[in-house]
């Protein structure tokens, strides 16, 4: 180990010398120079980032220091001209040479002086982070190589246009134009925080937009991994030593400054100081050093300039919603870059923003510009109102009783509200080291329902509500044991609470406890409870309201899961009322019909009725293509969609995709909903047999035993997913050559089966499965034994040559009934 690593001062002495004799060196020999100096790599690079700065006006890790003349080739490569430098390399475009294909590329390359093993893995992790980002609007990873000098390189698409700043003033586009534009910014630095990557150098150089108005985010060379893909080997991430300044300051955040620990708000951050230079031409801060830039951003407050670029004025809610993502503490921005985008969105529609409370006046202005025709009749109407009470006195006694109303039920909503807020507010995933505890989500939820309890006794309804709405979160990751007791006390504070039979409180907790119902595969009961919804919501509401439509298409799934010829037919009934119904309320391409167009084809595959699997397919592309647009990939109802459509291709024979397909549901669910999903071992279920047509026995072994852990974990013990996962698991052994496995799994799958008698005929293919198996090894007696039971208990639904395959395994020859 160097002096310079344990004694400051002669560390600061090393600098001092090395960037003083550099500085008399030109560029060609001093990087001849560093490259041979024998200095620690931390001590270099300090050097670095010192000459760096001292070359101009641009800061370190901004511009750096000028490229050496660029190679005449690259690998395939033919390099035209240096399109840019960057803090740790240059960047070419270049065309591949061997005519494989005929489109420009930019290749970006290390720079001489940073040789070295660190820098060299964060260049190599630069390639595994960006192949692993596939999105419209980011860069597209092509190609990776070494130069003859061993320095690695990347291939990207070339994208040309102009960095946002300047496309958004050559194009004179309005403060809203320009919000419009950062979203497709915020919707690609989201989908790298779904991936868990932050950028951490955000900036218009890395925001690039073309012609056309397409928005490219570009260089994830210092992006770094949210959580470590692992803790050792050439995958484990790098961390950022002491010394390193691997960010571009004038749009870092201040934690980052201070070499804290970042997460997705240090990308919030750097997205706030976009917004505001683009609407003012400038970033929050500069200054012509960078100790003085240091200062302000970590604790000068931003202010907006009183002239604005084009002479535009930034609106209230646009510069609060700027403000809010440039907060000095991290915990003070917004959440995430979804919640950012969300306040974007809410100021493009003239709603109020989360940044910013406004005052009745705007808010009835804003109403008027979402709807230009009927916010003035209502508004008319209200003044005829206010006229009418002015001339008749005698009704301000009532009026007066109906603010009270509206103020109770105010002064309710914003509880509501504020509770929900507290309920979201916490991160239940933070490390144990940052401001929060380190809980799982269950028990958080489960916290906030105690918490509930206690805050909310002498408010039963509002607390009644708040338990529901637990419970439905409960029901959906999967945690029905806990979920169920909070749906019933909600049920039962409602109904001893004055609540009336017929009211939409009752009907709202018959939907949670239906729901949970559901997942337990108790459907007969699931059905009755959302029947009962349903009575209650077409007594109160329109035929169309969306509660009608949403228990009309809750109680489909229920009928169809009961796997009845006449429970399936009534579902089919009311999901092709539902699509045609949503279709012409919402229209094509909105996410109602695309729920019923993925209902109602799922019930065409699952028919079994000739020509019907075709008709399914439209319905599912169309559902799928309709809920990747608006929900995006990851959201679990597009992982459905893509699970239900991987099934149908799977049975039509188009195996290339259906396996995609699977693949990107089972990665997408996983990620949504976590490792204990149902959705997720629904996923991986499904997949598992499209790996045993494939005839790849050992990995569909593995799927089956995963789906079935899933719901052994997950559901209740004798639930019929539990059988069917016991049967295929059993089927992938018999084929993999594990006959003793299989048929302890065929037996337990016939048992469960015996226990539901909508489940004859799965319990008669087991039982059949289960003979086949252990026919030679089973002793006579106990085999007919089996055999006469199974047939004692078939009825009609059974087909003859099932009966007589299951008889032919006895010694016996009793007649089959």
């Amino acid at each position: 180990m160097s002096s310079t690593e344990t004694n400051p001062k002669d560390r600061w002495e090393a600098i001092a010398t090395t960037f003083e004799q550099a500085l008399e060196l030109g560029l060609d020999e001093r990087e001849q120079f560093l490259s041979d100096s024998d200095l620690p790599e931390d001590v270099l690079l300090e050097v670095q980032q010192m000459l760096a700065a001292h070359e101009g006006p641009a800061l370190a890790m901004e511009e750096g220091v000028n490229p050496p003349q660029p190679p005449e080739t690259l690998g395939p490569y033919t390099i035209e001209r240096s399109i840019g430098v960057g803090g740790m390399g240059e960047v070419y475009l270049a065309k591949r040479s061997d005519g494989t294909f005929d489109r420009s590329v930019a290749i970006k390359t290390l720079r001489g002086w940073l040789v070295n093993s660190t820098v060299q893995k964060r260049f190599l992790r630069e390639s595994r982070l960006h192949a692993r980002l596939e999105h419209p609007n980011i860069t597209r990873l092509l190609d990776a190589g070494v130069t003859p000098k061993g320095l690695p390189y990347l291939v990207t698409d070339f994208v040309d246009g102009s960095n946002i700043v300047q496309y958004a003033d050559s194009h004179v586009l309005s403060n809203r134009d320009r919000a419009q534009l950062l979203l497709g910014v915020c919707d690609a630095v989201s989908f790298a925080h779904s991936r868990l990557v932050l950028h951490r150098d955000i900036k218009p150089s890395n925001i690039l937009v073309t012609d056309q108005g397409e928005v490219r985010l570009l260089d994830f060379g210092i992006a770094k991994l949210l959580v470590d893909d692992s803790t050792d080997g050439e995958n484990a991430a790098i961390a950022t030593q002491p010394g390193e300044q691997l960010m571009t300051l004038r749009y870092a955040s201040p934690e980052q400054i201070r070499g804290e620990s970042l997460d997705v708000t240090c990308d919030v951050y750097s997205l706030g100081v976009v917004l505001f230079e683009l609407l003012t031409g400038q970033p929050p801060f500069d200054s012509d050093t960078q100790w003085k830039l240091s200062e302000k951003i970590t604790q000068a407050p931003p202010k907006f300039p009183n002239s604005t670029l084009g002479g535009f004025v930034v609106e209230a809610d646009l510069q609060a919603i700027c403000l809010k993502a440039l907060e000095k503490k991290p915990q003070d921005r917004y959440a995430s870059v979804q919640d950012f985008a969300q306040d974007l969105r809410r100021y493009l529609d003239h709603h109020s923003v989360s940044a910013r409370r406004p005052g009745m006046w705007v808010r009835f202005y804003r109403l008027l510009q979402r709807h230009p025709v009927a916010a003035p009749l209502s508004a008319l109407a209200v003044l005829a109102i206010i006229s009418g009470g002015l001339t008749a006195a005698w009704q301000a006694h009532r009026a007066q009783i109906e603010r009270d109303q509206a103020r109770a039920q105010r002064d309710r909503a914003e509880q509501v509200t504020q509770v929900l807020v507290d309920l979201f507010d916490s991160d239940p995933f933070a490390e144990a080291d940052q401001r929060r505890d380190n809980i799982t989500l269950r028990e958080f939820l489960l916290r906030r329902a105690g918490d509930i309890g206690q805050e909310l006794d002498a408010q039963p309804q509002l607390k009644a509500q708040l338990l529901d709405l637990l419970a439905g979160l409960l029901a959906n990751l999967s945690l029905l044991e806990d979920a169920e007791p909070l749906a019933v006390e909600a049920l039962a504070i409602r109904q001893s609470e004055g609540s009336t039979a017929d009211s939409l409180e009752i009907s709202a907790s018959f939907m949670t406890l239906g729901l949970i119902r559901q997942y337990q595969g108790r459907y007969a009961e699931a059905e009755s409870l959302r029947r009962q919804a349903l009575a209650i919501r077409r007594q109160r509401l329109a035929p169309d309201h969306p509660l009608v439509v949403s228990s009309l298409t809750e109680l489909s799934q229920s009928l169809h899961d009961q796997a009845l010829p006449d429970k399936r037919k009534e579902a089919r009934e009311l999901d092709e009322m539902l699509v045609v119904l949503n279709l012409e309320k919402y229209g094509p391409g909105s996410l109602q019909a695309a729920r019923s167009q993925n209902n109602l084809g799922v019930l065409y595959v699952q028919s079994g009725i000739e020509g019907e699997q075709e008709k399914a397919v439209p319905l599912l592309r169309e559902a799928l293509q309709v809920r990747r647009k608006l929900l995006g990939n990851d959201h679990p109802s597009t992982a459905i969609t893509a699970s239900n459509l991987a099934n149908l291709l799977h049975d039509l024979g188009e195996l290339e995709e259906a396996s995609e397909l699977f693949d990107q549901a089972i990665n997408s669910t996983e990620l949504a909903m976590g490792p204990q999903s149902i959705r997720l071992a629904d996923a991986i279920y499904g997949s598992g047999f499209l790996l045993m047509d494939q005839k790849n026995w050992d990995a569909a072994v593995g799927r089956f035993s995963s789906a079935l852990e899933i719901y052994q974990t997950a559901l209740p013990k004798n639930h019929p997913y539990i059988a069917d996962g016991h049967f295929a698991l059993g089927q992938a052994q018999q084929e993999n050559g594990q006959g003793s496995a299989a048929s302890d799994n065929y037996l337990r799958a016939t048992e469960i089966y015996a226990l539901d008698p909508a489940s004859l005929e799965s319990e008669f293919r087991a039982a059949l499965h289960y003979l086949r198996v252990t026919a030679k090894t089973m002793k006579a007696e106990t085999r007919n034994s089996f055999i006469a039971e199974k047939l004692q208990r078939a009825d009609s639904t059974i087909a003859p040559d099932l009966k007589q395959q299951l008889a032919s395994f006895s010694t016996d020859t009793a007649p089959v009934n």
